[in-house]
């Protein structure tokens, strides 16, 4: 299992290092730079190309691009994720901010997704074709279907606009203490259209999963000897078809980490999905990359956690590996 590990962190590295370099390589295509978002307006007409030059060559942008990314990489290494220009910060600053908010709204997104997609999934296996299944396919299908900026819209236009229940953007009402409180209410809004937009594809994870073990002949053993089908559905069906929603489950975390660009755009949630909307905008490339590093590196480590995961719910794969 060890081998197994140091295997698995390895490749997560070179993943890393791959996805990284792309990004920075992407990011050089793109028309314009951080000192043309600096010299913007009237001075970009005036400044000298010789001065222009020597800002370029200061912020090391007149370098190839395998050079310009060996050097944000031994810098990285060193512990220096590097300075955001256009607002004067160290990238791990900005980072320190932001990823607790994204944290906390992805976190809360995946829960309510297993809270709403498991007790469907799983009804609509122990009772297929009935009315249960058919609400189940409706919620399934819808949450499939919708693009998650249009289940956005369309819940600030009910429950904000329309119903005044919920706030539209931030974290915290600003005239107001920063209580847990007022945290819950702004955070209910975008944690449930998020949540909602993965219930589709769990919902049926669960019921393919548990209806395939429901004609399992350990299930028709457990009937035979009188158990309660409570039992009988949730600790032997449920419990036995745990790999493939789990499985589910770890396929959805990147989008709950690296998704979350969309969602907090649009609530102007303060998480490291603004934060790259913001310096793309601005041409400002290290806080882009900054943020791109802890989106994989979270997303990988998440995916070892799940491998964990699975030897406490079938410990027989531990024979396996």
């Amino acid at each position: 299992m060890r081998k197994k590990l140091v295997s698995r962190l390895l490749f997560s590295l070179v993943i890393m290092l791959a996805l990284t370099f792309l990004v920075f390589a992407l990011s050089s295509l793109i028309k314009g730079n951080v000192v043309d978002t600096m010299l913007g307006g009237e001075e970009a007409g005036t400044i000298s190309e010789e001065a222009y030059n020597a800002l370029l060559h200061q912020y090391g942008l007149d370098q190839p691009v395998p050079i310009r990314y060996w050097n944000w990489l031994v810098d990285v290494l060193h512990g220096d994720l590097g300075t955001s220009v256009a607002q004067n910060r160290s990238v791990a600053s900005l980072l320190s901010q932001r990823i607790g908010p994204t944290l906390l709204l992805s976190g809360t997104s995946l829960l309510i997704s297993i809270i709403i997609s498991l007790p469907l999934g799983i009804m609509s296996a122990y009772k297929p074709y009935s009315i249960w299944d058919n609400f189940a396919s409706g919620v399934a299908f819808i949450s499939s279907s919708m693009p998650g900026f249009m289940v956005c819209l369309f819940a600030i236009y009910v429950f904000s606009v329309k119903l005044g229940i919920f706030p539209t953007y931030g974290m915290y009402y600003s005239n107001q203490p920063q209580t847990i409180g007022n945290l819950l209410i702004h955070l209910a809004l975008p944690a449930l259209v998020s949540g909602l937009t993965m219930t589709g594809g769990l919902i049926k994870q669960t019921r393919s999963a548990v209806l395939e073990v429901m004609n399992e002949e350990y299930i028709k053993t457990a009937r035979s000897k009188g158990l309660a089908e409570f039992k009988v559905v949730v600790r032997h069906g449920f419990r036995n078809a745990l790999i493939p929603i789990i499985t589910q489950i770890s396929l959805s975390l990147p989008y709950l980490v690296g998704g979350s660009v969309v969602i907090e755009q649009i609530f102007s949630w303060p998480g490291m999905g603004s934060l790259i909307i913001s310096s793309i905008y601005a041409r400002d490339y290290d806080p882009v990359l900054g943020c791109c590093m802890v989106i994989c590196a979270v997303v990988l480590l998440g995916n070892i956690l799940v491998d964990f995961v699975y030897l406490l719910v079938d410990p027989r794969l531990s024979k396996e590996r």
